[in-house]
């Protein structure tokens, strides 16, 4: 699951939007040439993109996911929400984006705890949530309620596994990472059952101590196909790749080579006999320097002298050349 596991293997058929040709000519270099359907360009050095949104997000081995939108969910001033969540068969999440200062969730009848979740100490029975290193709101890290998230980046993050197991994940300021949450003083996580083909019924409440709020966004995964996996079809020749970068002056469909039409089933082709592909270079040290990964970021990591590729909360190095 693209939150919940962490991945063994990662592969580019899984994890890019585009796929790149580079090939190898002994013919001489030329001037270049961009190329597609509607538009020819000649350049020399230039740099494009065409955003593609990618049509499985990468899960661990043999599992692959497609997000599902949730429901917005809001409570304040002690009040109960019930919110119906859809069902999804690789489990869900609630990002929090606002807090003051405690909730109980409670999933088609059971609390993901058996204490209400509190953030606070004071008039409270005392703070129940800390990070995994120890740390706590409150305790050299900012009160709860005077930080805030976003949905690239939220504040708090629930996570229901698809067998029911409840974890929560943590910034330590506004629009940081997330980082690992535990309960304590008494406090543990229940596991829930959570819907694979019925609606799921949410319920927040919270404990009126001064001004109460919560405010945040639900979504899930669904488990699909995983499209690397499918036999290929070698039956028929596949769909022609539109757009090319050529330095051969061979790009259209008026030149004998067709090219690129004549690679077939890629998004993107790319052909030099002198260049490369290049992505970021960054040190392992600065890699934390990207404040909001996304999953599928590819950069050159120069100290573990590999590509990495973001996924599952963590950076790792591309060694395998196929599905696994």
């Amino acid at each position: 699951m693209k939150f919940l596991y962490k991945r063994q293997s990662l592969s580019f058929s899984r994890v890019l939007s585009v796929i790149i040709f580079f090939l190898l000519s002994q013919n001489n270099l030329l001037a270049g040439q961009f190329k597609n359907q509607f538009l020819t360009a000649n350049f020399s050095e230039q740099v494009f993109s065409t955003p593609i949104p990618p049509t499985v997000n990468p899960a661990p081995p043999e599992v692959c996911t497609e997000k599902i939108e949730g429901l917005p969910f809001s409570a304040s001033t002690a009040t109960t929400t019930t919110v119906i969540q859809p069902a999804t068969t690789y489990g869900f999440m609630f990002d929090i984006y606002k807090l003051d200062n405690s909730f109980t969730l409670t999933i088609n009848g059971k609390p993901i705890a058996n204490k209400e979740i509190e953030f606070q100490s004071a008039g409270t029975d005392g703070v129940n949530i800390r990070f995994a290193d120890g740390s706590k709101y409150e305790g050299g890290v900012g009160t709860i309620y005077s930080l805030t998230g976003t949905p690239a980046a939220p504040l708090l993050r629930v996570v229901i596994s698809p067998t029911g197991v409840v974890t929560m994940f943590g910034s330590k300021v506004s629009g940081g990472p997330l980082f690992p949450l535990e309960l304590f003083n008494g406090a543990n996580f229940n596991n829930v059952t959570w819907n694979k083909t019925m609606p799921n019924t949410t319920v927040i409440s919270q404990k009126q101590v001064g001004p109460t709020n919560i405010s945040g966004q639900g979504f899930g995964l669904n488990e699909i196909p995983c499209i690397c996996f499918n036999p290929a079809d070698t039956a028929t020749p596949g769909q022609d790749t539109k757009v090319g970068i050529t330095l051969f002056n061979r790009a259209g469909s008026e030149n004998t080579d067709n090219w690129p039409m004549t690679r077939k089933s890629g998004h993107l082709a790319l052909e030099s006999n002198t260049k490369g592909f290049v992505v970021s270079r960054i040190a392992k040290a600065d890699l934390g320097n990207i404040t909001v990964p996304q999953e599928g970021m590819m950069v050159f990591d120069t100290t573990d002298k590999c590509l990495k590729i973001y996924s599952e909360g963590e950076w790792s190095c591309f060694s395998t050349p196929t599905c696994p």
